[in-house]
């Protein structure tokens, strides 16, 4: 009787100790600087940040990527160089042996990178639809006593992250009553970005607006283009992008339908501080290829905080110019809205 006893409580101890063994295998391990050892699982990367989620914190331990001495993964990441170069597997980095490589290990290869020449890291699941999901909702309101008005707006995106490739959703729908008066507007868009060598990448959208102060029921633009990333890394992007567009308008204040073609050219800033402050700013500009003297342009710029969690507030200003509209009606329409929302 007593052996068996015996025999359990040793097969319980090998259990225990194996299960540990393997538990903590599967775990990414990152020692800080300050020599806080840390063992979780990287649910992502944003930024320049680590997010690691340990069973002794409910939220996820954000963690510098400068503010790293050593690190382990089990999980897959994404690492752009400066050249725009893509390697993807684990990683494994310890400063007290080399304070300058990091190793990207994969199935067949391990590869050193200077940490200088990393571009971006980004986390990379294949086979976890979840990872590759992006989803934010916005809602604003603004109601103001004085003149009797009201603003109201219902934001929604969805991106999905391929190994080279990202196809993103973006609706955006406004409306402002001022008394009885009503106006509204409305974007939907289909983007699809396909990241070249070099830094360069190509770029396709479609897109679907409308503006009640442009007299305008709907624009449909499809539109094709190629860039390239001046600035490509966690905190701070730059990129330039030129391209054609096809357009078809239709006005309320007319039955024919208009047909243009355009050419584009795009700048588009991201700046992310590490306490979760992000800055956006688009700027494009469509000067007509068959109808002299048109130009339109596009103006959007968005300042961002993360709260709690997925949380955010956001500011956004978004101006819309058309300098020969092809039929009478106002040339621009701008929004200043103010916006609480939630992204995964």
């Amino acid at each position: 009787m007593k052996s068996n006893i015996r025999r359990h409580i040793v097969i319980l101890i090998i259990i225990l100790t194996f299960g540990t063994t393997t538990l903590y295998a599967q775990k990414d391990t990152i020692i800080t600087k300050q020599g806080d050892v840390l063992i979780g699982s990287v649910t992502s990367v944003s930024n320049g940040i680590f997010y690691l989620s340990t069973v002794y914190s409910n939220d996820p331990i954000a963690v510098k990527w400068s503010g790293i001495s050593q690190i382990k993964t089990q999980k897959e990441f994404k690492i752009f160089d400066k050249r725009g170069k893509l390697f993807i597997g684990s990683i494994h980095f310890d400063s007290t042996t080399d304070d300058n490589t990091w190793q990207v290990i994969s199935k067949d290869t391990t590869i050193d990178i200077q940490k200088n020449e990393i571009s971006q890291i980004s986390k990379y699941e294949h086979d976890k639809l979840r990872d590759k999901l992006k989803l934010n909702v916005d809602i604003g309101y603004i109601r103001t006593k004085d003149n009797n008005s009201s603003q109201l707006s219902l934001g929604l995106g969805l991106g999905y992250e391929g190994k080279r490739w990202n196809l993103k959703m973006d609706y955006l729908s406004f409306a402002s009553q001022v008394d009885t008066i009503i106006t509204g507007r409305g974007n939907f868009g289909l983007t699809l970005t396909y990241i070249l060598p070099q830094n360069w990448f190509a770029i396709g959208r479609s897109s679907f607006f409308s503006s009640t102060q442009q007299q305008l029921d709907l624009r449909i633009t499809h539109s094709l283009g190629l860039g390239k990333y001046l600035i490509h890394q966690n905190n701070n992007q730059l990129r330039v992008y030129l391209g054609g567009t096809y357009n078809k308008e239709n006005f309320s204040s007319s039955l024919e339908e208009f047909t243009s073609a355009e050419a584009f050219g795009s700048i588009r800033y991201g700046y992310y501080r590490v306490k979760g402050m992000e800055l956006h700013a688009d700027f494009v500009l469509f000067p007509s290829l068959t109808e002299s003297g048109r130009i339109r342009s596009y103006i959007n710029t968005e300042l961002k905080f993360m709260l709690i969690r997925h949380f955010k507030l956001s500011l956004v200003y978004t101006l819309n110019y058309d300098n020969k509209p092809p039929v009478s009606s106002s040339k621009s329409d701008y929004i200043l809205n103010f916006k609480f929302g939630w992204e995964l």
